[in-house]
C-alpha cells in the first residue's frame, strides 16, 4: 500500500512542468545524495555499527 502511495506521489510531482525541470537539472546531484542517505538509514536502523 505504501509503495502505491509513493508511486502516485512521484508521478504527481514528476508531471508538474516546473518541478520536472528542476529535477532534470539537478538529478546528477540529487540521485547520489538520496541513495547515500538511504544507505545510511538502512545501516543505522539495522544496527550495522553495533559491536
Amino acid at each position: 500500500m505504501l509503495v502505491a502511495v509513493l508511486v502516485i506521489a512521484a508521478r504527481f510531482v514528476a508531471t508538474r512542468r516546473p518541478i520536472a525541470e528542476v529535477l532534470e537539472r539537478w538529478e546528477h546531484v540529487l540521485f547520489p545524495i538520496v541513495l547515500i542517505g538511504l544507505g545510511i538509514v538502512i545501516l543505522v536502523s539495522g544496527l550495522a555499527f553495533e559491536i
